[in-house]
């Protein structure tokens, strides 16, 4: 029974570990906007929205009859496209579908360019035409951004940004409270270091495992968590940090484990060395004593008889 309850008390504090581990990491890291704008700053992303949204541009251009060299003017010059897409994580982060025409004013920034363009070339354009052409400009825009994956994104977010502090604070006290009945059910003798390592093993092991998973399936994308490829860029590459970060972590864990373990082993080894060795000693004592006390036995023995004589 109490071998039971040891190992069931050593696979709860195996999951609160996890647990305690996982949502402090992933409240320093994942939990924040900034955190994924190491992955907006990658000249490849900001490549990858000009070829979106001029895609779109590009039929825009078709149905309008606006050149489409006008849109590309707009977006070159007129849109700091560097600067708008560190605001994607933000937006998720604050649960609104952003619409950028009106918070980054790129409805303003088509228009100018456009017009600005067909000024430079000595061409002519129809107004109205051309506000058509700046909103759906600004819908395609809005669309590659991202602009109505905010609500759908923030929910899990908001998850991980708000509760992964109360979280860490309640399985840590829980696993406090386990640890301490583990060294009750081992009567605190020394071998409990042992359950202690073997949890501290088993946990960096999930988190090794965990990392190696990802990179051969990628969760976030068998999730499907947006269908927009930009925001589910940033998602896989955080992910892909937040758990390489917590492998290392589980590296740490796995060693710390193995001191623990090794200690245990080291100790009973020498106490075992010690035993055996305290026990030859009073073994060759307790010979020692009885060859002693033959030998009197023996001695007073012989005494008497030459008394008899």
């Amino acid at each position: 029974m109490d071998k039971a309850l040891r190992l069931i008390c050593d696979f709860i504090t195996v999951v609160l570990l996890v647990a305690c581990v996982g949502c402090v990491v992933a409240f320093a890291t994942i939990g924040h906007p900034s955190y994924y704008n190491g992955y907006y700053n990658q000249d490849e992303v900001t490549q990858q929205l000009e070829d979106k949204i001029s895609d779109g541009n590009g039929q825009i251009a078709e149905e309008t009859g606006i050149e489409i060299g006008a849109f590309d003017y707009a977006l070159s010059e007129k849109i700091d496209l560097d600067r708008v897409k560190l605001t994607i994580t933000s937006s998720i982060f604050n649960g609104v579908n952003t619409d950028y025409s009106q918070t980054e004013n790129i409805d303003e920034a088509y228009r100018e360019g456009i017009l600005e363009y067909y000024r430079r070339n000595g061409l002519e354009c129809d107004n109205a035409v051309v506000e058509k052409a700046v909103t759906l400009a600004c819908e395609n825009f809005n669309k590659v951004m991202g602009a109505d994956n905010m609500n759908e994104l923030s929910n899990s977010v908001l998850i991980v940004s708000k509760h992964t502090k109360a979280v860490s604070i309640i399985t840590l006290a829980l696993m406090v409270f386990f640890v301490s009945r583990m060294f009750a059910l081992n009567l605190g003798r020394t071998k409990t270091f042992a359950h202690i390592g073997s949890v501290l093993i088993s946990g960096g092991c999930c988190f090794i495992t965990t990392f190696v998973m990802n990179s051969i399936i990628d969760f976030p994308r068998r999730l499907h968590i947006t269908s927009n490829e930009i925001i589910m860029g940033a998602i896989s590459y955080g992910t892909e940090k937040y758990l390489k970060l917590l492998a290392t972590v589980g590296v740490i864990l796995i060693i710390c484990g193995i001191v623990a373990v090794r200690f245990v082993y080291n100790y009973y080894v020498n106490k075992h060395a010690y035993q055996l060795q305290e026990k030859i000693i009073n073994e060759k004592i307790r010979d020692d004593a009885q060859k002693v006390l033959t030998s009197i036995e023996n001695t007073e023995n012989g005494d008497f008889g030459n008394g008899n004589e």
